[in-house]
């Protein structure tokens, strides 16, 4: 008989499990159960690793995967840690959790969908406890998971979605997306029939599914490790194939997720803890740490984290943002600009980079390029200037106080009778208007004009300022002006009417230029 451990007809060679055959046998391997194939080197005893394990005994996973588990293949999981770090272990405090839908009432919000995206009515039958749905064609339906089994799967990672399922009839064509799931513009599926599983028949029968890409489960297309965490991550879809031939129908029982959640349990291993790199925080490196920032934030958790970029106007920025705690007059994104009101350059990084503008509250200010010079932008309504030290065309006032007490520009008041289109319509010191229209003149144009009567003030232009029109011959010194209230023209004796362009009664010649004659009648 050979010694322990020893075989072959001439004991000379170890039986498997065993290594390094010496006079007293050979030694047992002493393998880890969880991560090698319990087979040795025959010569040195290093045991045979798992994909993802490694050490003499293969009792410890590579570097960038943790939790060693015996029903793994590949031994251990990847760390996902938003391909943040590659160096995590298994959380503490998480424990098992399942997601589940028994159908015991009416009350799990399944629904149903053809392969257009076109709903179906879902059958609850209260005796079986069971879901259903029935079709007339080819055409597959699909049961549709409801919200509770969505979203934030991340913890689901390589656990089972198990269900139990049976059709009416044995006529059953599977296809490749039996089981499909759908995420982050990423959508995976199976056969039903993959992982082992049995095909349907008229009895309930149960189909575990792990959630893995490992192509031991056959999700197509395959996808990467980080691929299939951000699907779970947001997984908005959950697609079971119900029925599988004309007029026939499948019935659905018993579906559950194995998750994990926070507290007191069985403890979910499978449940990573990363530990992060400068600039990231949380369980799976998710965050930024405050005075980073993440540099593409539509990316959401998948962005990198880099610096706040401040310049040198702020120590923290929004993490998810990046948007600065801006101070020092400065402002934008990356404090980059100084804000409204004071001017600068805010890149350089001192606290004196921006300056007041030199120009009145709430006027902005650029500096010219070539000349450097400062230029007030945006002034208060109705001054200009560089320094918004002039009133506006239309304005009037000393809004900085040059020749005297300062006045604040106001709207030249012309009484309506100047062209709002002109230029130069007042004095922009005084508000003297100098454009009168209408035939007014005056400091606001506020009367009629020499050889003008009416009321300058009216409303229509018609109604304003109208000529004299005073008779040469019949008034006095020949003038042209009159009253400009009630139009009458300076008469010559014995000469009549406004314009002064009749005789009176009993007088003729007004053509004399000397006033009318009696009239020498018998």
């Amino acid at each position: 008989a050979c010694k322990p451990g020893v075989s072959g007809e001439k004991c000379d060679r170890c039986q498997p499990g065993y290594h390094s055959l010496t006079e007293a046998g050979c030694r047992p391997c002493s393998c880890s159960p969880s991560g090698s194939t319990q087979e040795c080197d025959v010569n040195t005893g290093q045991c045979r690793c798992k994909d993802n394990v490694e050490g003499f005994s293969c009792d410890r996973c590579k570097l960038g995967y943790f939790n060693l588990d015996p029903n793994n293949p590949q031994g251990c999981t990847p760390c996902f840690c938003f391909q943040h770090s590659s160096v995590c272990n298994s959380a503490e405090g998480f424990s098992v959790h399942t997601v589940s839908s028994p159908f015991h009432r009416d009350d799990e919000q399944w629904t149903g969908q053809q392969r257009d995206g076109s709903s179906v009515s879902v059958q609850w039958s209260p005796s079986g406890q069971e879901i259903s749905l029935i079709s007339d064609d080819y055409f597959p339906m699909y049961f549709v998971a409801p919200e509770k089994f969505l979203g934030n799967q991340m913890l689901s990672y390589g656990q089972n979605l198990s269900l139990s399922f049976r059709v009416d009839r044995r006529d059953t064509r599977l296809s490749a997306e039996d089981l499909v799931l759908e995420g982050a513009n990423l959508r995976v599926a199976v056969p039903l029939i993959a992982q082992g599983n049995a095909y349907p028949n008229e009895n309930m029968q149960t189909y575990v599914f792990r959630l893995h890409d490992s192509t031991d489960y056959p999700w197509r297309p395959t996808i990467s490790h980080s691929d299939f965490q951000k699907l779970l991550h947001n997984l908005t879809a959950i697609k079971i194939r119900g029925t599988y031939s004309e007029r026939s129908a499948g019935y659905l029982d018993d579906v559950s997720l194995v998750t994990a959640r926070r507290g007191p349990g069985v403890p979910a291993r499978w449940v990573e803890q990363c530990t992060c790199p400068q600039g990231y925080r949380g369980q799976h490196c998710e965050q930024c740490t405050l005075g980073y920032r993440r540099a593409s934030p539509e990316l959401g958790a998948f962005s990198p984290c880099e610096s706040c970029n401040c310049n040198g106007h702020s120590e923290a920025c929004n993490p998810e943002t990046g948007a600065c705690d801006c101070r020092d007059n400065t402002a934008g994104l990356s404090c980059e600009r100084c804000k409204d009101g004071f001017y600068g350059d805010a890149t350089r990084g001192t606290s004196g980079d921006c300056q007041p503008c030199p120009c009145p509250a709430g006027a902005t200010c650029a500096v010219v390029h070539k000349t450097r010079e400062v230029v007030c932008t945006n002034c208060p309504a109705g001054t200009t200037g560089k320094r918004c030290e002039l009133c506006d065309d239309g304005f009037f006032g000393d809004p900085l106080g040059q020749s005297g007490p300062a006045r604040a520009c106001r709207a030249c008041k012309c009484s309506d009778n100047i062209d709002p289109n002109a230029v130069g319509n007042c004095n922009r010191e005084t508000g003297e208007c100098l454009k009168c229209i209408y035939n007014t003149n005056g400091f606001f144009c506020d009367r009629c004009k020499e050889g003008f009567y009416g009321n300058a003030l009216a409303s229509n232009p018609a109604d304003k300022c109208k000529p004299c029109s005073c008779s040469p011959f019949g008034t006095v010194g020949r003038q042209t002006s009159c009253s400009q209230v009630t139009g009458q023209c300076p008469c010559l004796p014995n000469v009549a009417e406004r314009d002064c362009s009749a005789c009176q009664p009993g007088f003729f010649n007004l053509q004399s230029g000397g006033g009318c004659e009696r009239c020498n009648c018998n």
